[in-house]
């Protein structure tokens, strides 16, 4: 038995329900990552979520959700829409509860030409007019918003950029209290991810892009977008109706042959708490194809009883057999801009096939090297060591991945050594001198130590 160890992760929201430490102290060895979501503003509040987490447990990953790329709903609280009413529709940069005002964070509401066609979700709605205060709109197909729901317009383009002022607001939040990963929602191209990219740039370069995938736009483009992020999410409510859980497993395994992890953002109420058994075959078939991890919804932090939601899941992955050998991997390399590097790593897969491996232990500067080997679904743990912080929380939420922070002046003999004391303490010293561990360190970047070996070497656990 491993100490303190899982293989799939989950990751979940934060919210006032799960924020209270007396509840997040039972949970944090459970859950490997906490989503931030700023859509009611920054305040105490959030930090001190992201406080209380990392006081609890420092490698946590902390993930920021930002939302870009388009127009939402901004009310708490659903707000029907009946056919014929007359609706005032004012612009709020945050949710309101204010309940006879549908609230939108489009700011520009005069450009809005008369008589354009808007659709929230079900609803059909046309505006009447259109002043600098906000619009009356006339609702010609009735339905109930969600809050943070996409406006879509049918008949005008209002030239969105991804990135507005209060994403802005958010990511430098962020990076003032402690996020490690941002999450872009409702990205729709290439050049959405780019203009993100960036500008984090211009602050981190070494913050990683996980691209949330939820609507049609994100399918069109999947190709595309799967070789400018670091990660996606797979938003299965969302997607179901364009796209099956057969279609969904092939997006996954588009992915993975890129080597990028896959969350799948859960129903925690329909496929969590009422339906887990009758999905058990479904999650071990998208853990096996290379998701990652599972993610809970928002409404988790939120409920009654966000305890008993998350030990649910974790028990009952705990009790999937995951001990089925690791699938013959198609030769990547061969199309690779990295030829080298994946022809490595591509080798580390044959070795995981042909032989009892009962470890794997690599360096990673970008957190590409971990993704890759995750990608191969090894029964056996890949414990990788990087010297940077968000590389560090970035591969922590990947499959079967234990990660260990170390100094800028670690070294291979040192990767070695420290890697055979973590192989110790991990299997509590039942671990038999003659097995096998496969060794990884390859040059991600032009800057990577040149003392590294490039390569993938074959020990004795003793020779170490």
């Amino acid at each position: 038995m491993l100490y303190n160890f899982h293989y799939p992760k989950i990751l979940v929201h934060v919210g006032s329900s799960l924020a209270k430490e007396t509840i997040l102290s039972k949970v944090i060895n459970m859950v490997d990552g906490f989503f931030v979501n700023l859509s009611q503003g920054f305040d105490d509040r959030q930090k001190k979520y992201i406080d209380t987490i990392l006081k609890l447990d420092n490698s946590k990953t902390i993930l920021l959700e930002t939302k870009g790329g388009g127009i939402t709903v901004k009310n708490s609280l659903p707000f029907e829409l009946k056919v014929w009413a007359i609706i005032r529709s004012e612009y709020s940069e945050y949710r309101e509860e204010q309940w006879d005002i549908l609230f939108m964070d489009f700011p520009a509401m005069d450009t809005i030409p008369v008589d354009t066609i808007l659709t929230i979700g079900p609803a059909v709605l046309r505006v009447a007019s259109a002043s600098a205060e906000g619009l009356d709109l006339v609702v010609e197909q009735a339905g109930i918003t969600k809050k943070d729901q996409l406006v879509h317009f049918d008949n005008w383009d209002p030239e969105l950029g991804y990135l507005n002022q209060k994403d802005k607001k958010d990511i430098q939040w962020g990076f003032q209290w402690g996020v490690h990963v941002v999450v872009a929602s409702y990205a729709s191209s290439v050049d959405h991810i780019n203009e993100l990219r960036a500008y984090l740039n211009d602050h981190d370069s070494t913050k990683k892009i996980i691209a949330k995938i939820e609507n049609q736009k994100w399918l069109d483009n999947f190709a595309a977008l799967v070789e400018v992020a670091d990660g996606l999410i797979l938003s299965r409510n969302d997607l179901l109706p364009l796209c099956d859980d057969e279609c969904l497993a092939h997006k996954i395994a588009h992915a993975k042959e890129r080597g990028l992890p896959v969350y799948i953002l859960l129903d925690h109420k329909g496929d969590v708490v009422e339906n887990k058994h009758n999905y058990t075959d479904l999650w071990k078939h998208w853990l096996r194809l290379g998701v990652d991890a599972f993610i809970l919804d928002e409404s988790v932090a939120e409920s009654d009883d966000p305890l008993t939601t998350i030990t649910g899941l974790y028990e009952h992955l705990s009790e999937i057999d995951f001990s089925t050998p690791t699938q013959a991997v198609k030769p990547f390399y061969e199309d690779s801009q990295r030829d080298v590097i994946d022809y490595i790593l591509y080798n580390v897969s044959t070795v995981m096939n042909d032989m009892p491996i009962r470890a794997v232990v690599c360096y990673t500067t970008t957190g590409y090297t971990a993704a890759r080997l995750a990608s191969f679904r090894p029964n056996v743990p890949i414990i990788a060591f990087t010297k940077s912080d968000n590389t560090y929380r970035y591969i922590n939420t990947m499959w079967g991945v234990k990660w260990y922070k170390v100094s800028h002046g670690f070294t291979y003999e040192k990767l070695k050594q420290v890697g055979k004391e973590m192989i110790r303490m991990m299997f509590k010293w039942s671990i038999s001198l003659d097995e096998k561990i496969v060794l990884v360190q390859v040059n991600e970047q032009d800057a990577d130590d040149v003392h590294q070996i490039n390569g993938m070497e074959l020990y004795r656990f003793k020779n170490m």
